[in-house]
């Protein structure tokens, strides 16, 4: 986790380094799913807004039942707003899958109560349109 902002505990660290230091190089974020978060934490702490946002859009491309809970809790986390309001649209949208993963019992009571409202809201708009609901912070 992020130490005092400054410190960041790597398990992937070669590959997310290496990742990092390609997109300086080529503006291309390369790297498995691994490390994605890892690189999405390295790009926060250096304000690396372009990769940040470029994580964030390859995460959402690999979301499934099985994740979703991992990345909601690292967006919410790391400030990621357009991935973090992605996962809670996921997650209340596909509940009866998400549930019964292993990850779900692993949310903050925070996320899980933001997701409960929003699943009294009614289903939540596709990432992108126009309508967005409010999230509580």
């Amino acid at each position: 986790g992020v130490g005092n902002g400054s410190q960041i505990e790597l398990q992937n660290g070669h590959e997310a380094v290496q990742a990092v230091l390609h997109f300086l190089h080529t503006d291309q974020l390369e790297v498995t799913d691994d490390a994605i978060l890892e690189v999405l934490q390295m790009a926060e702490m250096m304000t690396l807004t372009r990769l940040k946002s470029l994580c964030e859009a390859e995460i959402m491309q690999r979301i499934c039942p099985a994740n979703v809970c991992i990345f909601f809790a690292a967006a919410d986390r790391h400030g990621a707003a357009v991935l973090r309001r992605h996962c809670l649209g996921y997650v209340a949208n596909h509940l009866a899958i998400v549930r019964c993963q292993d990850k779900f019992k692993a949310l903050s009571k925070e996320l899980l109560l933001e997701v409960m409202m929003a699943i009294q809201l009614g289903p939540l708009p596709a990432s992108g349109s126009p309508t967005e609901y409010r999230t509580l912070t």
